[in-house]
């Protein structure tokens, strides 16, 4: 049996707990606009 150990940097790891925002870009993140909507009437609850 083969054990895989992944190995990050410290920017790598970082990015696990503090996902880019605004302030830090990232070339190969494509961000896609979202909306809020109300849930729908027939959930049940």
């Amino acid at each position: 049996m083969h054990h895989h150990t992944n190995v990050m940097n410290t920017e790598e790891l970082a990015t696990l707990w503090h996902f880019p925002g605004q302030i830090l870009k990232v070339p190969t993140l494509e961000r896609i606009e979202s909306k809020e909507a109300s849930p729908p009437t027939n959930l049940p609850i």
